[in-house]
């Protein structure tokens, strides 16, 4: 416990689960709720073994009476002796193992996938301005020695490097790209001689 300084007046400032000297020294007054923050209850966990003996003891049980003082001894439910029981007449140990709680870990398949993407991700090249335009001069038939680019001054507010990311295109759409850029120029390339 600290104390702090207010106006004057000292203050117990208290940690969770700690009690005041003054507290623990006096009973709360009658109706008066005690102040005191209690800790959080934790969920209580029981391994298959655990259910599976509850129920052979419950079952075992030939007096009257037998089964409630074992759940009061054991602190459970007979709700759980009932659900417990249904788990073992389904023939499955695996049904008294306790369930996982959360979002479900992914199977070795879907982290292969996800593996495989990363790396076609990682091997997916990146092109410069010069390298698509020497790509076009090719798909319009020109010799791609006679190629050249004359470069200008950039200025200031010029992105240097542009790769978009498809993925979230490949995520919520299912969109993948089917061809390379080279075919795909010369597929647009061809479409517009044919078109214009």
């Amino acid at each position: 416990m600290t104390l702090m300084e207010n106006d004057g007046d000292r203050e117990a400032k208290r940690a969770v689960g700690e009690r005041s000297e003054a507290v623990a020294g006096r009973a709360a007054p009658v109706g008066v709720p005690d102040p005191e923050l209690a800790e959080r209850p934790k969920r209580r966990r029981f391994s298959a073994e655990y259910k599976l003996a509850i129920v052979r003891e419950a079952d075992a049980g030939t007096k009257p009476g037998e089964i409630g003082a074992l759940l009061r001894r054991e602190g459970l439910y007979s709700s759980l002796l009932t659900e417990w029981r249904r788990g073992r007449d389904s023939g499955a140990l695996e049904a008294l193992a306790p369930k996982r709680r959360g979002r479900r870990r992914p199977s070795p398949e879907q982290l292969e996938v996800g593996a495989l993407r990363s790396r076609l991700d990682r091997t997916a090249r990146e092109l410069s301005v010069a390298q698509i335009a020497e790509i076009i001069w090719a798909a319009c038939g020109r010799d791609p020695a006679k190629f050249e680019l004359e470069r200008g001054p950039s200025f200031d507010v010029d992105v240097v490097r542009r790769w978009p990311d498809v993925s979230k295109a490949e995520r919520l759409l299912d969109w993948r790209a089917r061809i390379n850029v080279e075919d795909g120029v010369g597929d647009t390339v061809a479409w517009l001689r044919g078109t214009l």
